[in-house]
């Protein structure tokens, strides 16, 4: 079962170097989630729902650069994914209905 990323960034409190941006993009586990929008200079995040990912990187080089706070990765409460794989007896659907009349 997987939970959702939400990734937020703080863009009015914080005026980041554009060498630090780069880190900060470098660092992202994942290519092209977060990137530097060539119109404003600004740090983009992608918010997908099907991408699940934990990064502890990104958080601890703002924090070592005096940017606590400027990007926070966590993940929607309530919210999840999960995959049903069943013998063949019964429908993935029946599995689930099953699970939630228990």
């Amino acid at each position: 079962m997987e939970k959702s990323p939400q990734i937020s960034i703080f863009i009015r409190y914080y005026h980041p170097t554009l060498e630090q941006k780069r880190k900060i993009v470098s660092l992202c586990p994942i290519e092209n989630m977060i990137w530097i929008d060539e119109a404003t200079g600004d740090l983009v995040a992608k918010q997908e729902d099907n991408t699940v990912f934990h990064c502890t990187d990104i958080p601890d080089y703002c924090i070592d650069n005096d940017l606590l706070g400027f990007i926070e990765i966590s993940h929607k409460k309530r919210e999840y994914k999960f995959a049903i794989e069943g013998t063949g007896a019964r429908t993935p659907e029946s599995i689930l209905a099953a699970g939630i009349n228990a």
